[in-house]
């Protein structure tokens, strides 16, 4: 892996940043592999996965720097709705909820109904 010694400058200030210190180990693979160190020896230095060290390495080698310092998490990717959707969604369930209550009222309006037939049907029966 050729490296400048720019690049290894740059990593090095970025290790001292408290605001990279997420990226750590990130870096320090990547600087360990542009200071020629091997995969084995990064593996003892740092205690990590020879995958991790060859994933990174090669995130570095094809999209710069920056790729190493986006937060990048595995598992399922959650659908967002935009404020539009939610807002739309909530009209959706405001309407809903609305004509559950027309029903429901409905409903009772309706037992009430058939309650009174049926009683005015006994009381004329009986008489």
């Amino acid at each position: 892996m050729k490296s400048t010694k720019e690049e290894i400058q740059t990593i090095k200030t970025l290790l001292k940043d408290s605001r990279t210190a997420k990226y750590h180990k990130r870096l320090q693979i990547v600087l360990f592999r542009l200071m020629g160190k091997s995969y084995k020896e990064i593996i003892e230095l740092l205690d990590c996965n020879q995958t991790t060290i060859w994933r990174n390495v090669k995130k570095y080698e094809e999209f710069g720097l920056d790729s190493l310092l986006q937060e990048t998490r595995g598992g399922r990717n959650h659908a967002y709705m935009t404020v539009e959707e939610e807002k739309a969604f909530r009209t959706l369930e405001d309407v809903m909820n609305q004509l559950q209550d027309v029903i429901q009222g409905l409903e009772k309006e309706v037992i009430k109904s058939i309650v009174n037939r049926r009683w005015t049907r006994m009381l004329f029966e009986n008489r």
